[in-house]
């Protein structure tokens, strides 16, 4: 299912997703998780491109993977109806933060 970029880019700043700065000398932009001031090992890159204000589903699988959610997780992280916390637990459960 295509996403617009800048409603994924949202999501992603309201559940605690940051923007590498570094990431503004390339053609994407890189975001990594915050949680309790601290980095994650999450994150996941959006082209900046005009080609790409909606992404199309081979991307949407690529970030999907990225973010370690399945696709209804994704389409509800876009969504909103999963909070930042709600994430997080899901990223715990899976092993991959504490």
């Amino acid at each position: 299912m295509p996403v617009e970029r800048r409603r994924l880019v949202g999501a992603l700043a309201s559940k605690g997703f940051v923007r590498d700065p570094k990431s503004g000398r390339t053609d994407h932009d890189v975001y990594r998780l915050v949680s309790d001031g601290r980095k994650q090992p999450v994150l996941t890159k959006v082209s900046r491109g005009t080609k790409y204000r909606v992404l199309g589903n081979p991307l949407v699988l690529r970030v999907r993977g990225q973010m370690h959610l399945d696709r209804n997780q994704f389409d509800d992280f876009v969504g909103c109806p999963i909070s930042q916390q709600d994430y997080l637990g899901i990223l715990r459960a899976k092993g991959l933060i504490e």
